[in-house]
């Protein structure tokens, strides 16, 4: 398990194939892979329904701060994979 520090930005990107068989998962942190996963099952409850929640759960009840959150999938031809460590430029972020 990793241990990704407190009060520090961090760049985490989760890629997830959905399947009963041939599922797969990586999590980077600062373009690190701290964890893999492949031919596992990554469907839920073997319907092949996919995974319908991300939660972000620290320990010790902290607060958690996410920061420009993007999902990719692969109905493109480009950003389809990891980003690496980037941001969306201030100029194209919605007010709040």
């Amino acid at each position: 398990m990793a241990v990704i520090p407190g009060a520090v930005w961090q760049y985490i990107e989760v890629y997830g194939v959905i399947a009963a068989t041939g599922g797969a998962v990586t999590v980077r942190v600062n373009e690190t892979v701290v964890l893999s996963m492949v031919s596992a099952d990554t469907s839920y409850h073997n319907l092949s329904t996919g995974v319908d929640q991300l939660s972000f759960n620290p320990f010790g009840g902290s607060n958690v701060v996410v920061d420009d959150f993007y999902i990719c999938d692969n109905t493109g031809s480009s950003l389809n994979n990891f980003l690496g460590n980037t941001s969306v430029p201030r100029s194209s972020r919605k007010p709040r």
